[in-house]
């Protein structure tokens, strides 16, 4: 005949038993039910961003000179679309962004556009500068270029501080040779998120429906 003695603790591994004061006995479980990936719980789909900026104040014609500025830092504010989600920050463990330049202006022209609120660890704010060789009528002249965003740490309040899912950027265009530009002339920036994955977000996230296996 064998005998043994089976105590509380060997029956649960991952307890701990706790004497309450009146000698009775608390089994305190701590252990893993079930983990929720931040992958599974959010991703941010790829989508594209279309904005536009122009000289309004030009009329039928301006001829401006060389180091002149034809767009002074214009400020937008450009909504994202998450559906459900409503995002005010987030920090970008990897991804890209796809900016295409598409300019009318028939002069060199130094294109500079900015995400004041999109900061690296550095503390540099996302900037893009390029040199657009002149347009002729009918044929604008198309730059396209991919940055990595990983690192970043974007604000999505907008500008009033109280928004969400919302891009804040401005831009400057300043001529390298005397160009004549109209009220029609303008500068058309489309924006492609690819494959991003925040390392870290706040917002609301929707509602969703996990089931957890027994």
């Amino acid at each position: 005949v064998a005998q043994t003695t089976l105590k509380i603790v060997d029956l649960v591994k991952d307890s701990v038993l706790k004497v309450n004061a009146d000698q009775s006995l608390s089994v305190v479980y701590s252990g893993e039910v079930y983990s929720l990936d931040f992958d599974t719980l959010f991703q941010i789909p790829d989508t594209s961003i279309f904005q536009s900026f122009k000289c309004f104040f030009c009329g039928t014609g301006i001829l401006y000179p060389a180091n002149a500025a034809i767009i002074n830092n214009q400020i937008q504010n450009t909504k994202y679309n998450l559906n459900s989600v409503e995002l005010v920050e987030a920090i970008i463990r990897s991804g890209s962004i796809e900016v295409e330049l598409r300019s009318t202006f028939q002069g060199k022209t130094v294109l500079t556009y900015v995400m004041p609120l999109a900061i690296y660890s550095n503390g540099n704010s996302l900037s893009i500068t390029d040199t657009l060789p002149a347009a002729s009528p009918g044929n604008p002249t198309i730059i396209i270029k991919s940055y990595n965003l990983k690192g970043y740490k974007i604000d999505l309040k907008g500008m009033s501080g109280n928004s969400f899912n919302t891009l804040v950027s401005n831009f400057n265009a300043v001529t390298l040779e005397p160009t004549f530009v109209t009220s029609n002339d303008s500068v058309r920036i489309l924006n492609t998120f690819k494959d991003i994955i925040p390392e870290l977000a706040k917002g609301y996230f929707g509602q969703m429906a996990v089931e957890v296996e027994p």
